[in-house]
């Protein structure tokens, strides 16, 4: 019986719903970045799709990460005995000689916080946040010398405190996520429906030595090439990194490994792609040959040059905004192209929607072309692209095949 990844999803989403406890749910779903709802099981779903490998690779100690960060500053009592001391020390005097409301309000506020456990707003607090500045002040006053070691032991007690409780959260995730992953594994295994990176997670997770097999592979094989890398994933390349092994130590016999890919290409994230296990090919065996194929013989100039223009403006492009560090790490390593190609061409960027509003007014002024598909609306643009340019090639790229199928 044939199971869809997406009804497979749903199955594991409810057993994981049923099996656990409410409190354990309601973890599940803030994990997922929603609450629980209709809406809330669907982020369940692709959080488990998505990030089920990375959660199967994880040493077990990973969830850990936090546990020394969590012991490290002052305690909760410590924290809760400067925030009352805070209280009680004088407030710096108004030239008129009254107590600083600002300065006495914060005070207070901050022994409510500190009782309330609140830490991550306490430290969003400014007379708090600022406390090791050179010369802190608090609405332009000078903070009093004997209220800063105070403020300093909140300060550093609140991260210990926000930073415990993360650790707690990040060992109660593991533990949940990995429950997760093995009633994934259930389901599966019942419905008989595996996809093929289960297999090759299979084939990377059993018990069969993979040197051992490396080295019985190694008697059959001279040359390893490996074509579009960029869409490795972890998984295959546990699989297949000892065979590489095997070929780069030579032995007594001519042997090769061939690795061809571009990280630009890399069109499989959803898959569990890795595009940077190309550039970490070099670096593993460093003895390997590298080199970069900047010219190409199939494109037009046009097309190279669009395609340098934006791959050597990502850090510029107000679209990678919230991706700044990766679209610099890209723009690092980004050679620019060469077109081998003698020919005239043009790249033009198209705004999808502009070009079916214009032809929806079209089709409002002429009655023949009412109820004309969205599609047809732009096979008429390229049909009259043709007939300006007869003998011209015209190929369209879309992000998604839906609009035009």
């Amino acid at each position: 019986m044939e199971h869809t990844a997406e009804g497979l999803r749903s199955q594991v989403v409810d057993r994981v719903l049923e099996e656990l406890e409410t409190a354990d749910r309601e973890l599940l779903h803030t994990l997922a970045g929603a609450s629980a709802s209709a809406r809330g099981d669907r982020r369940l779903g692709d959080l488990l799709a998505s990030s089920g490998s990375q959660i199967r690779r994880a040493a077990s100690d990973s969830w850990a990460c936090l546990a020394h960060e969590a012991m490290s500053g002052p305690d909760l009592d410590a924290t809760l005995a400067a925030a009352r001391r805070r209280v009680e020390v004088p407030a710096p005097v108004t030239q008129k000689g009254a107590p600083h409301k600002r300065f006495v309000d914060a005070a207070a506020s901050i022994l409510e916080q500190v009782e309330a456990g609140e830490f991550i707003r306490l430290l969003g607090r400014s007379i708090v946040a600022h406390c090791e500045d050179l010369e802190p002040t608090h609405y332009k006053v000078p903070v009093p010398e004997a209220w800063i070691a105070e403020l300093q032991t909140i300060k550093h007690g609140s991260r210990r405190a926000a930073i415990s409780e993360l650790h707690e959260r990040n060992l109660a995730a593991g533990r949940l996520l990995g429950r997760a992953m093995e009633i994934d594994e259930k389901v599966r295994y019942e419905r008989r429906s595996y996809a093929l990176d289960d297999l090759w997670r299979a084939l990377a997770d059993s018990d069969i030595q993979t040197q051992e097999v490396a080295y019985r592979l190694d008697t059959q094989f001279d040359h390893v090439l490996l074509d579009e890398f960029q869409d490795t994933s972890i998984d295959q390349w546990r699989v297949i990194e000892p065979l590489i092994d095997e070929a780069v130590a030579g032995g007594d016999r001519p042997r090769s490994v061939f690795v061809v890919g571009d990280v630009k290409q890399s069109l499989y994230g959803w898959r569990q792609a890795e595009a940077e296990l190309l550039p970490y090919v070099a670096r593993r065996w460093p003895q390997m040959d590298t080199s970069t194929l900047s010219v190409t013989y199939r494109c037009a100039p046009a097309i190279v040059d669009a395609v340098n223009a934006l791959f050597g403006s990502l850090q510029s492009n107000p679209a990678l905004a919230d991706h700044a560090s990766a679209a610099r790490r890209f723009s690092e390593v980004f050679e620019p192209h060469e077109s081998a190609v003698k020919s005239e061409s043009v790249v033009r960027l198209v705004d999808l929607d502009s070009v079916l509003e214009a032809g929806e007014d079209e089709a409002e002024a002429d009655s023949d072309q009412a109820g004309v598909s969205e599609t047809d609306l732009i096979a008429d643009r390229v049909a009259r692209a043709c007939g300006a340019q007869p003998n011209t090639e015209i190929a369209v790229l879309v992000r998604r095949q839906k609009p035009i199928a």
